[in-house]
């Protein structure tokens, strides 16, 4: 899937763009953007599962302290599906260096995580395998000192 845009306006706070990529992802409906609060029907929490505030979003974030930021967030849609998604916020500034627009970028991380998961419980299960059990494939730990 293509990355996510999101900008949105520093002086009133209003979104101002949203591509189709970032409509998907966030399960956005209808074409009136309104403010970052305006994707009230997702639910977002951190990889913990703790809910996160609509002002405590990387967006939010960026135009209220104009804070970088990157994070990775769950996005529960409103169909119910859940995604894992990286976020990059940051300020837009015209040439004489004043804030104009915040932007998101928004990556569907869902496989990565999925695939990184897999190969932990893949290392977990082999380094939980007996020796004589695991074949011709041996793990053989040493401390730094080669012992």
């Amino acid at each position: 899937m293509p990355s996510g845009v999101v900008l949105a306006d520093v002086a009133s706070g209003a979104l101002t763009y949203r591509n189709r990529a970032a409509a998907a992802l966030l399960d956005a409906e209808g074409d009136d953007l309104g403010t970052p609060q305006h994707f009230a029907g997702v639910a977002f929490s951190d990889e913990a599962g703790t809910p996160v505030p609509a002002h405590e979003l990387p967006l939010a974030r960026t135009l209220s302290h104009g804070e970088a930021l990157a994070r990775d967030l769950i996005v529960r849609r409103r169909d119910g599906a859940e995604l894992a998604v990286a976020v990059n916020s940051d300020l837009v500034r015209d040439s004489d260096g004043t804030a104009r627009l915040a932007i998101a970028v928004l990556h569907d991380v869902s496989e990565d995580k999925r695939v990184a998961l897999q190969l932990a419980t893949d290392l977990i299960a082999t380094l939980d395998t007996p020796p004589q059990a695991a074949g011709r494939f041996t793990v053989r730990w040493r401390a730094p000192d080669g012992r």
